[in-house]
């Protein structure tokens, strides 16, 4: 749409009182008749206390029996996003504009994918696409396993070294170590290592299609290993996500940044990427390492040791 479409939405915004009383029939219209760029910017400039009225009265508008049902009972934490689901599209739209605005998260909400594409942008963040994803995954591993064939290692900066020498780079404070000729699981974790330090690279932790695949290699990797169960791993997963809005929540969205770069948003697609790798990473696992079993629970600092390479690497 346009400016002037904007304009419309936030002036009959203005001529309402913040009241539940007052008419927001023409505000849900004016919105729901947006593209999802501008319904984002459009609630952003509109005081928040209307712009959860606007949305009670778009529930109203575009309820369904299921979703009033599902609304009924208590949800975790406030998060309407169940009953959303079961909700038309149009209020699936805005309920997607309202958590990128307020909640600063991707949230599937079965809505077209580059409409999600437009919340991540105006996150900050690049475009995401299952293809785009798999092509960074697949290059990873095989420069990952050129480097290995060849007995070096690829290291910040697209610079090598021989592959049993350490190289340290002071501006992101990372050591890439020997990794090791390992067939099974040695070509995962080095793929991981790279698809780290691209992302360390400065404004390189919101490419999304490159963090969706960093974290599906970590996955995989801690899986194939034998050092995470790929149940411990998911729940893992999960976790981080919950960190996340917990820290948004707080005013602190970037607590967990490892590098003076952004912490990814909290996002449906990556984190279904991760569970993806878990599960590719116990297929490895039974393929190549059977011999090796994952405990039924490791405890964290187990998994990241202080001053280990897993344990000073940023993964947000």
């Amino acid at each position: 749409m346009s400016a002037d479409d904007i304009r419309r939405f936030t002036d009959a915004a203005a001529k309402q009182p913040p009241s539940p009383s007052s008419d927001w029939t023409d505000c849900v219209h004016l919105l729901d008749r947006l593209a999802m760029f501008d319904i984002i910017p459009a609630m952003a400039s509109v005081d928040r206390q209307k712009i959860e009225l606007i949305m009670g009265k778009a529930w109203g508008m575009f309820s369904t029996f299921g979703a009033l049902l599902i609304a009924s009972a208590p949800t975790l934490g406030g998060d309407m996003t169940p009953a959303a689901l079961t909700m038309t599209i149009a209020y699936r739209r805005l309920y997607f504009a309202y958590t990128v605005l307020y909640k600063r998260e991707i949230a599937y909400l079965d809505i077209p994918p580059e409409q999600v594409n437009d919340g991540r942008v105006y996150l900050g963040c690049t475009p995401m696409s299952d293809a785009g994803i798999r092509h960074e995954i697949d290059s990873a591993i095989a420069r990952a396993q050129d480097a290995l064939a060849k007995g070096t290692v690829l290291t910040m900066w697209s610079q090598s070294l021989p592959a049993g020498d350490w190289q340290a780079n002071d501006e992101v404070n990372f050591k890439l170590p020997k990794v090791g000729a390992d067939a099974c699981c040695g070509s995962i974790r080095l793929a991981w290592l790279l698809t780290t330090e691209a992302r360390q690279r400065p404004n390189g932790s919101l490419i999304s299609n490159l963090a969706a695949a960093q974290h599906y290699l970590r996955a995989r990797r801690q899986v194939c290993t034998a050092i995470l169960s790929a149940g411990q791993m998911d729940i893992l997963t999960t976790e981080y996500d919950n960190q996340k809005r917990r820290d948004i929540a707080a005013g602190k969205p970037n607590r967990q940044a490892g590098t003076a770069n952004p912490v990814f948003p909290p996002d449906f697609q990556m984190r279904d990427w991760a569970i993806k790798g878990s599960k590719d990473g116990e297929a490895d696992r039974q393929r190549c390492n059977a011999a090796k079993s994952p405990p039924l629970w490791r405890k964290i600092d187990e998994i990241y040791p202080t001053g280990s390479v897993e344990g000073g690497v940023g993964t947000a």
